[in-house]
């Protein structure tokens, strides 16, 4: 078991990986608190994220139940008791799996969501996550955040495409009966990424983000903080075009954490541990 600031961690695994691991993620949360300019209180130690590592990707889905093939992780948001489930801990942050990243999404919405005071459209909640997910991490500390989401490239290539007013609109979204997967996830990414780092719309994202806690809708809002929105939709296909994107690259010494602890469980507790995961997946 790892225990830290944030996260406490059951593993089978090595005390040094374990540790690694925490290590990793107490960076990402550092990171966050950087890119986002928030920083808050460490929580109590009760209301860390408790994470279980439970085996394979057959394991794991079996747990989550239901027939996703393509499950890779998953996390039960609650109140003083929020659960992630992924596969073996891999600290290798160079190149996140799947599992990992699925675990770096959804850490990011709670992030943002413990930080923040105001309900967030659906795009902007998943456009974000997918934002801070794409991160990659170093041995000497250093974190990228905001690479390209590589893992999204085939679903913005191929899958259905989602018009910016669809993203901004959630009745035009749902209205659309799609009968395919579709890229809202890939280009909400797009969107957040883009209007984070474009020049020539600086400013623009705060006066979204202003006018959606004053109340306006988010079409609307966008309509009056981007413009015309088929400029807005041209610029983000040729955005996605682009050879070479921005991303916070952000040196360890910047990113301070807090003591990780390793330790092993008793025996009796050690063989309750399937007992134990399948009462808090609940």
């Amino acid at each position: 078991m790892a225990s830290s600031d944030h996260f406490v961690i059951y593993a089978d695994d090595s005390a040094k990986d374990l540790a690694k691991f925490a290590e990793m993620l107490e960076r990402y949360h550092a990171a966050m608190a950087h890119v986002t300019n928030k920083s808050s209180a460490a929580p109590s130690p009760s209301n860390r994220v408790t994470i279980f590592a439970v085996g394979s990707v057959r394991d794991l889905q079996e747990l989550a139940g239901g027939n996703s093939r393509y499950l890779q992780g998953f996390y039960l948001p609650r109140a003083g008791a929020s659960r992630a489930f992924v596969q073996d801990v891999r600290p290798n942050g160079r190149n996140p799996d799947g599992s990992l990243r699925v675990l770096l999404h959804e850490y990011a919405h709670h992030y943002l969501i413990s930080t923040n005071s105001f309900a967030m459209p659906r795009w902007l909640s998943e456009g974000s996550a997918e934002f801070f997910a794409s991160a990659t991490f170093e041995d000497n500390g250093r974190v990228m955040i905001g690479r390209p989401a590589l893992h999204r490239g085939y679903e913005l290539a191929y899958a259905d495409d989602v018009a910016v007013r669809e993203l901004f609109d959630a009745g035009l979204y749902d209205a659309k009966k799609r009968t395919r997967y579709d890229a809202f996830y890939g280009r909400s990414w797009l969107l957040y990424h883009y209007l984070v780092f474009s020049e020539e719309r600086a400013g623009q994202f705060g006066q979204y983000w202003l006018q959606l806690i004053q109340g306006t809708p988010s079409l609307k809002a966008a309509e009056l903080a981007f413009g015309d929105l088929d400029v807005l939709e041209k610029d983000l296909d040729k955005y996605l075009r682009s050879r070479r994107m921005t991303a916070f690259n952000i040196p360890g010494e910047l990113l301070p954490i807090g003591k990780v602890t390793v330790s092993k469980l008793s025996e009796g507790k050690a063989a309750m541990m399937p007992v134990i995961i399948r009462s808090q997946r609940g």
